[in-house]
């Protein structure tokens, strides 16, 4: 069980972690930016932070599903759901007013309305 659980863990963390790479370049963890806004120091600097998330995330739910497994205590539940608590925590809405009227003007330009 603990095989399954593991690989579990380091399938979803490797998901993850990849996820916004496997984007459209004009979607940035779901905004719309200028499709060079990837290569950016800026857009580096936030994947790298959202990245170095991911993996302390996933190595925190290991060291869980081990201690759980060798010592029989139910640490998983209360573990992810501090983790997810502080998960939220960090990825608040940080949107400007600013933000909102670019992406307005970029969806009349595309004709999204």
């Amino acid at each position: 069980m603990l095989i399954f659980w593991v690989t579990m863990v380091l399938l979803i963390g490797a998901l993850n972690y990849a996820m916004p790479r496997l984007t459209r370049r004009d979607i940035f963890f779901s905004v719309t930016v200028a499709p060079e806004f990837r290569d950016t120091h800026k857009a580096r600097l936030i994947l790298a932070n959202y990245q170095r998330g991911i993996i302390i995330v996933t190595a925190i739910a290991l060291v869980l599903i081990v201690a759980e497994v060798r010592t029989g205590a139910e640490l998983l539940g209360a573990g992810l759901l501090m983790l997810q608590l502080l998960a939220a925590r960090g990825f608040r809405p940080r949107a400007s007013a600013d933000d909102c009227a670019q992406e307005r003007r970029v969806q009349r330009a595309r004709g999204i309305t």
